[in-house]
């Protein structure tokens, strides 16, 4: 966990994850990912309907499009893993028991 302002010399590279994975997510689903920075890791909350934000497509589907994803981009910046997966492992059916229990205890 990180706070604005301290020394993680990784910030840049979060906001440009987060970016790249929201671009690349629209890309391949049509639909719009509502995500946020909250404590140096990105928090994914909601897939919708890019047109209205408000008809919520959180499918099974879509979720493992966004895993996919978000592993792509963990190879583009393996520096910030553990801050793309925190949020994500979550869902330990999405990412499997591994990650689930590396980052959920």
């Amino acid at each position: 966990m990180h706070i604005w302002g301290d020394s993680w010399p990784h910030w840049d590279q979060l906001y440009e994850s987060e970016n790249n994975i929201n671009k690349e997510f629209e890309k391949r689903t049509g639909l719009a990912l509502l995500s946020k920075e909250k404590y140096g890791t990105i928090r994914y909350e909601h897939i919708v309907d890019p047109k209205t934000k408000y008809s919520f497509a959180d499918t099974k589907d879509n979720w493992m499009i966004l895993k996919v994803i978000v592993f792509e981009e963990i190879e583009q910046y393996p520096e910030i893993k553990d801050e793309l997966l925190s949020d994500l492992a979550a869902h330990e059916e999405l990412v499997g028991t591994e990650i689930h229990k590396q980052y959920w205890r």
